[in-house]
């Protein structure tokens, strides 16, 4: 009869082959495709490639293995795996996008982190490019999308630089295990690839415009998509002659306060006033520059059609909370906005933070513009004083009217769920979490000499 000490160690070898078996199937999966982002979102990810080539970024570190982990397992991906700058200046700032996706079944906070030479020139920023991000929430089985910023200093000598960015987070062995209470960090890295240069490079494309009829009496705003291929940040001025059917001059107008940074692909809208226009076809005659650089001439037709020709209307359709603050911390809510109309329209959300009965702040988001049948999400950033349950009073405004009032709650204080690990890497790589044996691949970030961001 087999021992207790034999059954166990026999128990032990069969666990250490499962272990092998998940770890090997996890790693054949790490280079599989994500599933496929909207072209918006395709198209802020994308890094134009450059003839000059492309710097290396630094190979990811292998992170040591951390054992008696809680044997239940949940997911991060990041993607793209290297974030590019191509011919960067000196004391310049570049921006770049990346995904992080939560593959578990709860929302999860992450925090950043870098090393490697450019360390110190990285952090992760807000949509504004301006407001640093110490970390993000993301909700379950959801993505969302940061920007990275780097400022190179002005006394660096020309070369290639590179740089890791661990997107982190933590979790605790379960009770009972032998490391019960230890902490493990777990994450998937991004590497980061700089080439500094002293040549100033401008370039650009002027991908396309388009413009769709409107009401007399309503603004027509003309869409171009551009692209900043170059290493600076330009302006772009957008000119556009308007012309009656007959191609003969009707009125003229110039926007320029649209700035495009290195590896920018945006759409730009230009805006015409068509109060006490005739109603019948025009064309739009539009030229583009990119600061002194010419990108070209489109032409755009439109029709100006009565008033009440179209009908407007517009929904709230969800406000949610998409971070976890503490007090004293930044709520970012988003609000939804729905185009059920005939038109596109502009929509902004307008309302009031209370805490109880106390108003905390008056809230007004940015503008945006949607087609027929759009939704977008408009973001509010509020601070939270302190712990308790909060109330958002709003409402959409969207050219002159306004959908009806709703009430949202959200408390601040609440304890979270309890810690689950990551496995399986998108692009860049994950932490796979297996219980037993020492092939599980769980990383762990050892915090010393890797300056936080």
């Amino acid at each position: 009869m087999m021992g207790v000490s034999a059954r166990r160690f026999a128990r032990c070898a069969l666990l250490g082959v499962v272990a092998v078996a998940v770890a090997a199937s996890a790693c054949s999966d790490g280079d599989s495709t994500p599933a496929a982002a909207s072209p918006t979102a395709a198209a802020a990810d994308a890094i134009p490639t450059l003839d000059y080539g492309t710097p290396k970024a630094p190979p990811p570190t292998p992170l040591p293995v951390e054992r008696g982990v809680d044997d239940t397992s949940d997911g991060i991906g990041v993607y793209p795996a290297v974030v590019t700058f191509p011919n960067a200046l000196r004391g310049r700032e570049y921006f770049g996008t990346v995904g992080i996706m939560n593959g578990g079944p709860r929302e999860r906070t992450y925090r950043f982190e870098a090393k490697g030479d450019a360390a110190s020139w990285l952090a992760f920023v807000a949509a504004d490019r301006t407001t640093a991000l110490a970390e993000v929430t993301v909700p379950a089985h959801d993505k969302t999308q940061v920007l990275i910023r780097a400022v190179v200093p002005p006394e660096v000598p020309n070369g290639q630089y590179g740089g890791t960015v661990g997107v982190l987070t933590s979790t605790t062995t379960r009770e009972g295990s032998d490391t019960s209470g230890a902490g493990v960090t777990l994450g998937a890295e991004v590497s980061v690839a700089l080439a500094v240069t002293g040549t100033q490079k401008i370039e650009g494309q002027f991908i396309d415009a388009a413009a769709s009829d409107v009401e007399s009496g309503y603004p027509l705003r003309i869409a171009t998509r551009l692209t900043n291929t170059g290493n600076v940040q330009l302006n772009a001025t957008i000119d556009v002659q308007i012309l009656d059917a007959a191609g003969q001059p009707v009125d003229h107008f110039t926007s320029t306060d649209q700035p495009l940074y290195p590896s920018d692909d945006k759409q730009v809208i230009a805006e015409w006033d068509t109060t006490g226009r005739a109603t019948g076809e025009r064309i739009g005659r539009v030229s583009v520059a990119l600061g002194w650089l010419p990108l070209g001439t489109k032409d755009v037709r439109f029709n100006i059609l009565p008033p009440g020709t179209y009908t407007r209307r517009g929904e709230l359709a969800d406000v949610r909370l998409v971070n976890k603050p503490r007090a004293g911390d930044y709520a970012k809510l988003v609000a939804v906005f729905r185009n059920t109309g005939q038109i596109e329209t502009k929509g902004k959300f307008i309302g009031e933070l209370y805490l109880g009965d106390r108003l905390i702040e008056q809230l007004t988001s940015t503008e945006q513009l949607l087609l027929p049948g759009g939704e977008g999400d408009l973001d509010l950033l509020v601070r939270v004083p302190e712990d308790g349950a909060y109330r958002v009073t709003g409402k959409i405004n969207y050219e002159g009217r306004e959908t009806d009032a709703h009430d949202y709650t959200f408390r601040v204080g609440d304890k979270g769920g309890r810690p689950w690990l990551l496995i399986g890497g998108i692009a860049a790589v994950a932490a796979t979490v297996v219980a037993a044996g020492g092939a599980a691949g769980v990383w762990r970030w050892r915090r010393r000499g890797r300056p936080a961001i």
